[in-house]
Order: C-alpha cells, then structure tokens, then sequence
C-alpha cells in the first residue's frame, strides 16, 4: 500500500501514487515492490526502512529513472536489482537532474539501499548508480554492485559525469567481482 502525507491510500503501486501526486510525501508501506519508477519534482518518497521497503526488477536496464526533475528525495528505502540478460544495467539512472534556483541538489538519497547483482551470460555494463549531468546528495546510505567473474565487462557502484555535482557522506560503497574493471566511483567526460 502507498499512502500520501495525508496517509489517503494513493494507489498499490508507487509509480501509481507518484503519477497521482503534483508534489508532497509518499509514505511506502513494507513489502518488495516489483516495479520500475520514474521520478517527478517536488516528490518525497519515504519507506518503512531499507530492510522493509524494497522496489526490486529483475532484467531491466532501469529501476528507478530520474530525467529533469528537482526537489526529490528517496528515504529508507532499498532498491535491488538482479540482472542475468541485459547489455547495460543500472539500479538508479539520473538525467538532467541540475541544482535548481535555491542551489540545493536535485536529487537526496537518505538511508537508500542500492544492490545490482550479475550472474553469468549477463550483459557488458553493470552498475548501481549512473549520473549525467545531475547534482544529488547520498548520506546514510549503501551501494553494492557483485557478481560472478567473466559475466560483465564493466562494473562500476558509481558512474558519474565529471559535470556532475554531487556529496558523499556517511556511505558505504562497494563493486566486487574480482575480474575486468571493478570502480567503486567512475567519473567520466
């Protein structure tokens, strides 16, 4: 179930209750979500815990996709992907995601949980988070890309444009594979 800040039952599914919603608070009962999201401005998104709360899909590129928007904060929450075919893979992709007039980030990501698992035959690119020219704040939180060796050529917890603004604080992350190119945080031009 997913409530809005006036607790009102908004819809069964999170991306139902964001498309129900032109800003506030979207409170996110416990239990394994499986669905793909698309974020919106002026949304916060708050789970009942990162070990209660969980938006999982597996073999998909994106779970969670944020493109222009402003203003969103993800909290207590976990997202989990498990990929096994895809040729590029990510758990958060950001998009045009820029600081707007108040200068504070686009995007907060506060106590989130991210894990992209890999298995064998999946495909070239894994990663948990992939940035491009977005600002965001991740505190509190964990990001995990694993899988087994020989099963993608690029991994990487984080991928972010150099244009990119972002802080770091008080997380733990981690890529392990123990094979091809591993980076905790990948910045790019």
């Amino acid at each position: 179930m997913v409530l809005s800040s006036r607790f009102r039952k908004l819809s069964s599914t999170i991306q139902g209750a964001i498309d129900n919603m032109d800003s506030g608070t979207i409170y996110v009962a416990p239990g394994v979500y499986d669905e793909r999201i698309t974020l919106k401005s002026k949304i916060t998104i708050i789970g009942a815990g990162t070990n209660r709360t969980t938006i999982t899909r597996a073999n998909d590129s994106c779970i969670v996709y944020g493109i222009g928007v402003s203003n969103v904060t993800l909290k207590d929450i976990s997202i989990i992907g498990t990929q096994t075919t895809k040729d590029t893979s990510t758990c958060i992709k950001l998009v045009k995601n820029f600081v707007d007039t108040t200068s504070l980030p686009s995007i907060v990501f506060d106590n989130v949980t991210v894990k992209n698992t890999y298995t064998s035959g999946a495909g070239l690119c894994t990663y948990g988070i992939i940035a491009d020219s977005s600002s965001f704040i991740m505190k509190n939180s964990y990001v995990n890309v694993t899988g087994k060796s020989g099963s993608s050529d690029d991994r990487g917890s984080m991928k972010v444009k150099r244009s990119c603004k972002i802080t770091l604080l008080n997380n733990s992350i981690i890529c392990k594979s123990g094979e091809s190119v591993d980076r905790v945080l990948w910045i790019y031009d």
